[in-house]
């Protein structure tokens, strides 16, 4: 008789569930290093190539998009400037963190709305940014010297500054304390915003990692805080200069001739640990990009400050 086995076709590996909800991103460096046009600015560039949608942007009470406006005209971020003024800005922080938008982002005191209410639909969005963690920080402490409807254990009570009906407090070792678990809080939420590209942008700063070591990293408030926050988030970019000589003429010499040789800072985009040569403390800048081991290899040290590149690279891993 004929062999009528049949042979089962081997089975296919089942496509693996890619999580929805990713922690977001962290630029971070130095005022003018480029985080705002380089990092926010190329990474939203990025998210309207590949998705075809715009970025949401978030800017912390004193920032501005004043150096990528033309994305703001083309369309590409939508922004809403925070004010303090808001009527309850504490609350308005935590929604935003959260995913609720303005109803109207143009306006400062419009109301927020909901994920899925009041035209604050995510699925329209690719990109989600928060520029300025650190401004965010002064922010609160602003808020909550000022006010005087809330207690906070170890307030100098006693200690205010007062010009007619302005009344400013003191802080204590226990607002700091407050703050940093305020922005924890909103980081951690925001990873739960269902977005392919998020970030939050921050100053650079001196803090504390295990047994106090000194490291540089990304401002919060106090120095404990910086040396923790690097859990809070998916991939770590330090933007940072480097100097290097140049020659260029001397513009006070009539006949052009004469030269001279000046240090100009150059920009760069660290994606690793590591120590600048210009810092006279030698110490560890945190950076990392948390990818698998096998492609360890294939990330670079460090690279020309361009989110849009750097994102680009990272899928060709993939």
């Amino acid at each position: 008789m004929p062999d009528t086995t049949v042979t089962a076709p081997p089975k296919k590996a089942a496509v693996p569930n890619r999580p929805r909800f990713v922690r977001p991103d962290i630029y971070w460096g130095k005022s003018r290093s480029g985080k705002t046009t380089m990092g926010v600015g190329r990474a939203a560039e990025y998210a309207y190539e590949k998705y075809g949608k715009p970025s949401r942007l978030i800017c912390a009470p004193g920032e501005g998009y004043e150096n990528i406006v033309h994305l703001v005209d083309k369309g590409i971020i939508i922004p809403f400037s925070f004010t303090l003024a808001r009527k309850t800005p504490l609350e308005d922080l935590d929604k935003l963190a959260r995913g609720w938008w303005p109803e109207d982002p143009t306006d400062l005191m419009s109301p927020m709305a909901a994920p899925g209410e009041k035209g604050n639909d995510l699925s329209s969005v690719a990109g989600w940014f928060w520029e300025g963690m650190a401004s965010t920080a002064d922010g609160l402490m602003q808020n909550l010297t000022l006010r005087q409807d809330i207690w906070i254990p170890e307030t100098p009570k006693d200690s205010f500054v007062k010009d007619g009906a302005t009344r400013w407090g003191f802080s204590g070792r226990a607002h700091y304390g407050w703050i940093q678990k305020r922005i924890e809080q909103w980081v951690k939420a925001s990873a739960y915003i269902p977005l392919p590209v998020k970030a939050w942008s921050s100053l650079e700063a001196k803090g504390e990692v295990e047994q106090k070591r000194p490291i540089y990293g990304p401002e919060v408030i106090g120095q404990a805080a910086t040396g923790k926050c690097p859990a809070w988030f998916n991939r770590m970019v330090h933007f940072s200069f480097v100097s290097k000589p140049q020659v260029v003429d001397d513009p006070t010499d009539p006949a052009k001739k004469a030269k001279l040789t000046v240090q100009v800072a150059r920009r760069l985009m660290f994606l690793q640990p590591h120590i600048e040569d210009n810092d006279p403390y030698k110490l560890e800048c945190l950076a990392d990009l948390r990818v698998p081991v096998h492609l360890a290899d294939k990330v670079p040290v460090v690279m020309a400050p361009d989110m849009k590149k750097l994102y680009e690279l990272l899928d060709s891993l993939k």
